[in-house]
């Protein structure tokens, strides 16, 4: 279903939302050495990279041009492996969802233990003042259930996942961290050029 609510929020959102600027997101490319985004309509998706490592932060729309813009920033989707969701509405999933072009069908996914909820058919999202449900999501990645404050590793890449509750009950920020010899500042954070937080860029991009 995931192609179908992919082209209906796009028809729709444009005509709600046109010419107010509530949605901003950053223009395809790198941000700095570490990370990069793809810009779709009105979402991005982000990418955390460390040597050969490459982690991509939400999954995005059901997108078209997703394999050929990744192609820009020099990153192979056959090279992601690890795809870390902050939550599951539709414009940061569907590259993951079963009717999608199948770009990461050997990724593993990391979600939140209450957003994956939506998932399993539990609970389902309305979105456009309550008016429209969600259509049931689909996916068939291994997934890894995440918890309020857990810590992990991903190939020397620290972890941290926060619930922030509010868009959807199991919405997760997530920090990504690595040690370097000499930081910088990350343009509108105060952490360094090593640490990224998903949602982050809270003025360019009007996540929160």
């Amino acid at each position: 279903m995931s192609k179908k609510a992919t082209e209906f929020q796009k028809r729709e959102m444009s005509k709600m939302y046109r010419g107010k600027e509530i949605f901003k997101p950053l223009n395809t490319g790198w941000v700095d050495e570490r990370v990069a985004c793809v810009r779709e309509w009105v979402a991005n998706i982000f990418f955390y990279r460390k040597g050969g490592t490459t982690i991509m932060i939400d999954a995005g729309y059901n997108y078209d041009r997703l394999a050929e813009k990744m192609g820009w920033l020099g990153i192979d989707p056959q090279s992601v492996r690890h795809i870390l969701i902050t939550h599951q509405d539709t414009d940061h999933v569907g590259a993951v969802e079963a009717d999608s072009p199948g770009l990461f069908r050997s990724a593993k996914l990391y979600i939140g233990e209450i957003e994956n909820r939506y998932l399993t058919g539990e609970v389902r999202r309305k979105v456009i003042y309550h008016l429209y449900k969600l259509p049931q999501v689909t996916i068939n990645n291994e997934k890894v259930l995440l918890h309020d404050g857990e810590t992990f590793e991903i190939d020397g890449i620290k972890i941290e996942c926060f619930l922030v509750p509010g868009h959807t009950w199991g919405h997760m920020s997530i920090s990504l961290t690595t040690n370097i010899s000499s930081p910088a500042t990350l343009s509108g954070s105060a952490r360094t050029a090593a640490t990224a937080s998903f949602p982050l860029w809270q003025k360019a991009t009007n996540w929160r």
